[in-house]
Formats: structure tokens, sequence, C-alpha cells
């Protein structure tokens, strides 16, 4: 070892004699030497960098950044990523594809959030026909980090249409229009297809195709707790549309859509109100059995796609069971959680605020069935964690919010309906149920689901 390190200095001050010379090939080879002596040498593998550039070595530059980066260690290991991204880089101009794209994975794996990396994976992969879809999981991923940006959509645009998928081009192209990102060819392709949608909605979605659309978040046991008691909440949180609304009885245009709908979404018998006070209304409200609560200018103000995202939305909440949680904060959400617990164990307090009334209602009203199911799941709740009910409450919202733009069939009025009722001034990029949608859409569960109901593009 001693011997070794006395050959690694003078092979290093040798080196640096033949740089002053302006010897390259003696300096590059000597380098080299110096890393067969010791390959953790960082100083020989920056000078073999340095001279490999000065040269123009683009083979010899990426194996030198791939070995650099690999001395790294796991403790420090964003500082590979850079190294990587350069060694990939040097590949790249080597032609050596298979060695730029293993390049840029380490990069990944060093640093996830490496935009730049990213978008040469993409590139790369979009190359060549064969990893061309690869070339779109990348943009994919982009857009899941950053959901505005228009190069990922322009480009999952012309990938999917280059590989046969219409529908997926289509959808890639709306989602932008929807967000406001699209540039002139989204928008084209866009308004070219939309009319060419099927308009006639499928007969019912199997349950499982609902689950397959059903939110993460919005499952596991403190769902099914919930679940359990749903059908009770109308008498424990009972509305009374008096003076609000009035019932709808009789055929009319509006009901045949929303009939179609509710079948489609296997809702439960609904009722349809027509609201009194704001014509551009459109919600579902706790019932027994539901109401479906419309506006009398809804049919004039929105076009048809339009209503049947705020039809289907509604509607969904009820073949959910989350009507009664729409207007809940996080913590009347917790409060209500508690109560159903403390049926179960009637001296639980971990969170929510006691209400002795609703506390009464919950016990007066709850069925045997429903007390077996609250039990169940009571005892499997209080073993876990407390869960995040503002997320929970966001997740129930966008289990809906998929099912009414599949139901919409238009991503960009889907889309652009969410983004409008949002606080103004929140940037679109800060608002999960606006982006969230926006990867849901773009997604292979939604694009299976619509090729599987023949309700997009035809190939």
């Amino acid at each position: 070892d001693v011997e070794r390190a006395r050959l690694s200095r003078y092979a290093r001050a040798l080196a640096r004699a033949f740089e002053k010379q302006g010897d390259e090939p003696s300096a590059g080879a000597t380098w080299r030497r110096c890393l067969e002596l010791d390959p953790g040498d960082e100083l020989a593998m920056e000078a073999l960098a340095q001279h490999a550039e000065r040269v123009g070595d683009a083979a010899s530059l990426g194996g030198v950044f791939d070995q650099y980066a690999g001395r790294v260690s796991p403790a420090e290991k964003e500082r590979a990523a850079p190294l990587r991204l350069k060694a990939a880089r040097a590949h790249a101009a080597a032609g050596a594809r298979d060695r730029a794209i293993a390049s840029l994975k380490a990069a990944l794996e060093a640093d996830p959030a490496s935009v730049a990396a990213r978008v040469e994976l993409a590139d790369i992969y979009a190359s060549a026909p064969e990893t061309a879809m690869l070339a779109a999981e990348e943009h994919l991923a982009l857009l899941r980090t950053e959901p505005l940006r228009s190069e990922s959509y322009r480009a999952l645009v012309k990938l999917y249409a280059a590989n046969a998928q219409p529908d997926r081009a289509f959808v890639a192209a709306a989602v932008a229009v929807g967000l406001k990102v699209a540039g002139p060819e989204e928008q084209a392709l866009h308004a070219a297809n939309a009319p060419k949608l099927p308009t006639e909605l499928p007969e019912a979605l199997a349950p499982e195709q609902l689950d397959l659309l059903q939110h993460p978040g919005d499952r596991g046991v403190t769902r099914e707790l919930l679940a359990a008691v749903a059908p009770e909440l109308a008498k424990v949180f009972p509305v009374d549309l008096t003076g609000k609304a009035n019932r709808v009885k009789g055929d009319n245009p509006v009901k045949r859509v929303c009939d179609q709908l509710a079948k489609l979404l296997g809702a439960d018998e609904y009722q349809l109100y027509a609201a009194m006070g704001d014509p551009r209304l459109v919600t579902a409200e706790q019932l027994e059995p539901p109401a479906l609560v419309i506006g009398g200018e809804v049919p004039k103000h929105y076009a048809p796609r339009e209503q049947r995202f705020l039809f289907a939305r509604a509607l969904a909440r009820m073949r959910l069971r989350t009507v009664a949680f729409a207007r809940m904060q996080p913590v009347d959400l917790a409060s209500l959680i508690a109560a159903l617990v403390r049926l179960k164990e009637p001296t639980f307090s971990r969170f929510g605020q006691a209400d002795a009334g609703v506390d009464q209602r919950l016990a007066k009203h709850a069925s045997k069935k429903a007390r077996a199911a609250i039990d169940e799941h009571a005892s499997k709740f209080m073993r876990g964690p407390v869960p995040d009910f503002e997320a929970l409450l966001r997740a129930m919202r966008m289990s809906a919010e998929r099912l009414g733009a599949l139901a919409c069939g238009d991503p960009a009025m889907a889309l652009g309906l969410v983004l409008a009722e949002g606080a103004a001034g929140t940037p679109t990029h800060e608002r999960p149920e606006v982006t969230e949608l926006a990867a849901f859409l773009l997604g292979d569960e939604h694009a299976a689901m619509r090729a599987r109901l023949k309700i997009g593009l035809a190939a």
C-alpha cells in the first residue's frame, strides 16, 4: 500500500507535467494510470474528465463520470445525480444510447426530482419507436411534479398520435386545454375531435369498474366505518328543502339525462328538485332518498357535456354514499367519526368535539345492521393511526369528480368547471383537487375505462 501510494503521487505529478507541456495523449494515459493505482482518487477522476472534455473524447468522459458518481457515498447520493447526468450526455454524444439511458436512470435513482434527467431520458426514449411509450411515462412523471408543464403535454400528444392512440392524444390535449396551458396544436386537436366523441352513454358501470375509479384515499377502514352509517345520516343530519327547492315530478329533458347517468353510476333511487335560489346550482342533498337539486338556468348556461359532469358528480356522491360529507369541514368529520366509535367504545376521546345531540341521534337511528358493522369497523379503527380528515374529505370529492369526468367524456370541460369553482387568486398548481384530477385523466386507468366503455375516440 505504501508503494502504491508513492507510485500514485508520482503519476499525478507526471500527469500535471504532461498537461503543462500540452501533451494530452500522455496526460490522459497517466491520469488513467492514477486511477488504476487508486480507483477512488477523486482528483484523478476530475482531471481525467477535464482531459476528456478538452480532447472531445466523449466515450471516455462518460465512463469517468459514471466511475466518479459510483464513488459517492449513499448518504450524499444527491451529489451523484449531476455526475450521472454529465455521463449520460457524454454517452449520448458518443452514440452509446443504452449507456446514456443507464446513466440517466441512475441519476433519477440518486435524485428522483431531477427534471433535467427525466426530460433527457424522455427525449432518448422518444428517439426510437420501440421505447416511445416509455417516453410517455417519463412525461407523465414530469406532470405529476409540474402539472402545468406545457412541453410535456405537447410531447404526449405527439407520442400518442404517432403510436395509434388517438383517444389518449385527445385526452392529453384536452387536459392541457382545461388547465389553460395548451399551445395552438393542442387547442386545434381538441377543437377538431371533441365533436367526434360518442354521445351515447353506456348502460352501467360494473361494481369492479366503480372500485377502480374510486380515489385511493377514499378507501380503508375509516371509509368503511362511515359507509356503515351512511343510510341513517339523513335522519342524523336532517335537511329541509322547504322554501329552497321544489320537487320535480314527471318527465323532462333534464330528468332523462339524470336517469341515464344514475343508471350508468349505479346510483340508488333519487329525487329531482328545482332550486329556488341559485339558478346555476347543481348539488346533492342528504334526504331519503337523496335529492339532486338543479337550478333553472343550468340547461341554458352549461353545455351538454358540462351538465353531464355536474349531474354525474352529484349522483356519484349518492352512489358512493358521501353526500352528507360534501359540506363538512375536517373538524366536523372528525367529530362524526369519534361519535361513531363511541357507539362501540363510550370513553373514546382521541379527537373530535363531542356533541351529545349527534351521539343521541346516532344511537337512536342506527339500525341493528349498521350497529353491527360499526362495531366491527370501530374495533379496527381504534387499532390504527388517526386519519388525515382533510385528505379524506378531498379523496371523497376526487372520487365523485373522477366519475363525473368519465361521464362527461371531455376532460377540458370537466377540468374547466373544477378550475372555475376555486377561490380567486389561488394558483392552479396549488389546488390539489385540480392537479390530482388532471393526473387521473392522463393515467392508464382512465384510458382503459374510456376504451372499455367506448366513450372515447375510436382507434
